[in-house]
């Protein structure tokens, strides 16, 4: 939980001894006037009730903390799984565009690689890459739902890192439902085939 969070509930904490205190002392009559040891008391005893609340704050502080860390991990496995389902969605609706080409995307293999030693990206970078292995060729696919710049850059590095841990590839094809036409230029000037068309 951040910092500014804390700070508003550590305020709120205060704000209710600020009352509490209140409260104790219109007990009294405006005659009347409080001994030292009935003052003292009556801090012993918000003292006390103030601790109490922060300690509960500080449970609640921190059962907010692992729920959110928990949160997060849940989000992350989600979105991995997320995106390999819609990148065999993609390739499901561009299915007839691909057996054109004689690609069969029951063959495409899905691998994760990491790069232990930083050789191109940074030490221990985790990365994805689709693979289609055909009479020893070997074609890397970038699969994407609309691909922009930062995708093919990304591809091209993925493919750099596949040639020093494997071999380097016969093809790169970026496989996108939709792209613009300056990426897809940039795209074919670095030799990767650009693959979207009609899904209807």
């Amino acid at each position: 939980m951040g910092a500014e969070l804390k700070g508003e509930i550590k305020n709120y904490i205060e704000q209710l001894v600020q009352k509490t205190f209140e409260k104790y002392m219109k007990i009294y009559s405006k005659e009347e006037l409080l001994t030292k040891t009935e003052f003292l008391e009556a801090m012993k005893i918000i003292q006390q009730r103030f601790e109490t609340m922060d300690k509960r704050f500080e449970g609640l502080v921190e059962a907010m903390d692992r729920g959110f860390m928990t949160l997060k991990v849940a989000i992350d496995s989600i979105g991995q799984r997320s995106g390999i389902r819609l990148e065999k969605t993609i390739l499901k609706l561009l299915q007839k565009t691909l057996e054109n080409r004689d690609i069969d995307i029951n063959k495409i293999e899905w691998i994760e690689m990491i790069d232990e030693n930083g050789q191109v990206f940074s030490k221990n970078y985790r990365t994805d890459i689709d693979v289609l292995i055909k009479n020893g060729f070997h074609f890397l696919m970038e699969v994407k739902y609309k691909a922009d710049n930062r995708d093919v850059f990304h591809f091209l590095k993925v493919a750099e890192l596949y040639t020093k841990k494997y071999q380097r590839p016969n093809k790169l094809l970026l496989i996108s439902l939709e792209i613009d036409p300056r990426t897809q230029v940039y795209a074919e000037n670095e030799n990767i085939e650009v693959i979207t068309g009609d899904y209807d």
